[in-house]
C-alpha cells in the first residue's frame, strides 16, 4: 500500500473543512428561516384571534406545514455537520511525528499509511503505522501548539528476525523526539508483531498557536534559553547552605556559568497565508562563576551560549510555534547589577557595568 501524500491529503483537509463551513452557515440560515415561518404563524393567529375572517384554513395550513418543514430541514442540516466532522480527513501528526525517528534508530523502512495493508509483499522488515483518529490539542487551559494521540502499530519481520520487537526498542527509538511516548503490550503472532503508541505533547510541523505571543510567554522561552547556556556546566556535587527551613539547611544547584536575561521582548509579528511568523529577540549576559575560572575558559562561555542556540533550532515552543531560524550576534549595553553564585554555593550581587552582551534572533513559523 502506498503511504498517504501529505500535500493531496492537506488539500483534501481544506475542501473538507470548507464544506463544513458552508454546512454550518446553512445551519444559521435554516434556524433562521424557522425564526421567521414561526413569526408568520404567530401573526395569522393574532389575527384570527382579532376577528380577522380573511385568514383562511389552507393559509394557516400551510404556516404550520411550514415551522415544521423548516424545523425537519434545520435539524436534517445540523445532522449532515456532525457527519462531516465525523468523516473529516486528517493528517497524522502523531504519526508523521515518529516515524522518522523510528526508521532511523530502528533501521527499518517505516510507512504512514490509512490502514494496514493484508499483504506486506516480500521487502520485508517493515513497520507500518496507523493513526486511527485526529490528534486532539493539549490544553494549559486553552490550546497552545501540542497534540495528543495514538497510532497503531504492525511490524512485519522476515524470518532471519527471530526475536519480536519490544516496547522498551520503541519508546528508545523515540526518546530524541519531542513529546512523550508510551509503547503498548506488543502482541506476536508468527513473524508480525502488533502494538499501539501513545503521544503526548506531539508537535506537528507548523503547531497552531492561539495568536501573537503574551509577554510571559517570551520571558519563559527566554529562561528556557538561559537555563541551556548554563545547563552542562551544572557541578557534579550538590552543595549545602543554611536555610530558614525546619531542617536548618537546604540544597542547591551549582553551575560554572551564570546568566541573566537583560531583555526578552517580540520584534516582528506577521500573519501571511495562514501563516504566523514570529521573530523574538533575547539579550543575555553570561559569565564565568566565581571559583570555576580554572575549570572553565572564559572563551568556552561563547561556544555554549552558541551550542544553545543551535540546539534550540527546529524545536517547538509552546503558544510560539517552531524556531525555523536562529542566529547569535554581540552588542555593549550597560548591564548593571545581577546575581551570582560562587563555587560554594552562595549567591551575591555585582556590578557587571557595560558588557558585552549575547544577542539571540529567534523565528518562529505558527499555523494562525
Amino acid at each position: 500500500m502506498a503511504t498517504t501524500s501529505k500535500n493531496t491529503k492537506q488539500d483534501s483537509i481544506i475542501e473538507h473543512q470548507a464544506q463544513i463551513e458552508l454546512t454550518e452557515q446553512q445551519v444559521d440560515d435554516r434556524l433562521e428561516a424557522i425564526e421567521k415561518a414561526e413569526a408568520h404563524l404567530d401573526d395569522l393567529k393574532a389575527r384570527l384571534a382579532g376577528g380577522d375572517e380573511s385568514v383562511t384554513v389552507q393559509h394557516l395550513t400551510e404556516a404550520q406545514t411550514g415551522v415544521e418543514r423548516a424545523q425537519i430541514l434545520h435539524q436534517g442540516t445540523v445532522a449532515k455537520v456532525e457527519r462531516l466532522k465525523a468523516e473529516a480527513p486528517f493528517i497524522p501528526i502523531v504519526a508523521d511525528a515518529m516515524s522518522d525517528a523510528l526508521a532511523e534508530e530502528l533501521a527499518v523502512p517505516v510507512k504512514v499509511v490509512d490502514e494496514f495493508p493484508e499483504n506486506p509483499g516480500k521487502n520485508l522488515p517493515v513497520l507500518y503505522l496507523v493513526q486511527p483518529g485526529a490528534a486532539e490539542p493539549d490544553r494549559h487551559p486553552r490550546p497552545y501548539g501540542s497534540m495528543t494521540g495514538q497510532v497503531r502499530a504492525r511490524f512485519h519481520r522476515p524470518a532471519y528476525m527471530r526475536a519480536a520487537i519490544t516496547a522498551k526498542d520503541i519508546e528508545s527509538a523515540l526518546a530524541g523526539v519531542q513529546g512523550t511516548y508510551r509503547a503498548g503490550r506488543v502482541a506476536t503472532n508468527g513473524q508480525v508483531d502488533t502494538f499501539t503508541i501513545d503521544g503526548q505533547g506531539v508537535w506537528p510541523e507548523l503547531p497552531k498557536v492561539p495568536g501573537k505571543p503574551h509577554a510571559h510567554v517570551v520571558k519563559g522561552f527566554a529562561a528556557n534559553l538561559a537555563h541551556s547556556v548554563r545547563a552542562s556546566t551544572k557541578d557534579t556535587e550538590t552543595r549545602v547552605l543554611p536555610s530558614m527551613t525546619d531542617s536548618g539547611y537546604s540544597w542547591v544547584d551549582v553551575y560554572g556559568v551564570g546568566v541573566e536575561v537583560v531583555d526578552a521582548s517580540v520584534t516582528a509579528y506577521t500573519v501571511d497565508e495562514g501563516v504566523a511568523t514570529t521573530t523574538i529577540r533575547v539579550s543575555f549576559d553570561a559569565w564565568v562563576s566565581q571559583g570555576f575560572e580554572h575549570r572553565i575558559p572564559s572563551a568556552s562561555v561563547k561556544e555554549l551560549a552558541e551550542s544553545a542556540v543551535r540546539r534550540l533550532d527546529g524545536k517547538a515552543f509552546a503558544y510560539v510555534g517552531r524556531v525555523t531560524a536562529a542566529e547569535l550576534t554581540r552588542k555593549t549595553m550597560n548591564v548593571g547589577a545581577v546575581k551570582m553564585q560562587a563555587n560554594h554555593g552562595g549567591f551575591f550581587k555585582r556590578d557587571r557595568g557595560a558588557a558585552s552582551v549575547y544577542v539571540a534572533t529567534f523565528t518562529f513559523k505558527a499555523a494562525a
